[in-house]
């Protein structure tokens, strides 16, 4: 609906509000602020990348965890929030690149939490290609079902910009208005 499209344009524009200028200030590793976005879904990250929470009955989801040497910020973000890193219980990822998911073996073993991966990038993070190595714990096909808590994402495979890229679909409901996410691998892959 188009009051669906308007609450995604305003928080698109809180994310880049935070984002503006800090490439160029060399703040894209720096700490920020983690924030509610809407229902059950929280932004976490460093300046200029981010990660998303979601919060169920049964602990939490992380997608992607940025950076190895910022790991420890996202962490301090989720506590934050009033959580626990042995909240999350999953740990996804839209790609298996440094600067999305270098922090996802430090996460791991900090919170015990299972990480899955979508085929084509799965072995790459087992082997350490492109970020630190990690286990695997379930490898996900196109339209692959995550259910935790009550929260059903479907993964879509969406290979270009890494041979596993994946984008998040699901659905959050906030003052009983259901809203329809999706957390999308690169939107631009040269």
């Amino acid at each position: 609906t188009e009051a669906d499209v308007e609450y995604g344009r305003k928080q698109q524009a809180r994310i880049d509000a935070q984002r503006t200028g800090y490439a160029e200030k060399k703040l894209e590793k720096q700490a920020a602020d983690p924030f509610h976005i809407v229902g059950d879904l929280y932004w976490v990250g460093v300046h200029n990348w981010g990660c998303a929470l979601i919060k169920t009955a049964e602990g939490c989801i992380l997608i992607d965890t940025v950076w190895a040497e910022t790991a420890p910020l996202v962490a301090k973000d989720i506590e934050q929030l009033g959580f626990k890193l042995t909240d999350i219980k999953i740990i996804l990822m839209t790609e298996a690149h440094g600067d999305h998911n270098g922090g996802t073996a430090w996460m791991k073993e900090k919170s015990g939490a299972q990480v899955m991966v979508m085929e084509g990038d799965a072995a790459a993070a087992e082997a350490g290609t492109g970020i630190p190595a990690v286990k695997v714990d379930r490898v996900l096909h196109d339209r692959d079902q995550v259910k935790l808590g009550g929260k059903v994402l479907t993964a879509y495979h969406i290979p270009g910009h890494t041979l596993g890229s994946t984008t998040w679909v699901w659905q959050e409901t906030e003052d009983g208005v259901t809203y329809h996410v999706a957390d999308v691998c690169c939107w631009f892959s040269p």
